[in-house]
């Protein structure tokens, strides 16, 4: 007996000119987890699907700094 599925979901590709504009057809979110050895920002949609996901080193203010934290925030959220 065959199996019957729903339609695929097509990914919607979201580009910051689209979000920007008003395009995007729900809201984006952007989830950080800065640590003392590893930082990871996940961006996802209105649903919790994941959508991109980027890596960096330690985020940690007291043992990185204030500019070296900045600029670890700043790449993860351009890259997703």
């Amino acid at each position: 007996i065959g199996e019957t599925r729903g339609p695929t979901r097509v990914p919607e590709v979201y580009t910051p000119g689209r979000v920007m504009s008003g395009l995007s057809p729900q809201p984006l979110v952007i989830g950080i987890d800065a640590g003392g050895t590893k930082t990871q920002a996940i961006l996802a949609d209105g649903d919790g699907v994941e959508i991109a996901r980027a890596r960096r080193g330690g985020a940690n203010l007291a043992a990185h700094g204030e500019l070296a934290v900045e600029k670890t925030l700043h790449e993860l959220i351009d890259e997703v």
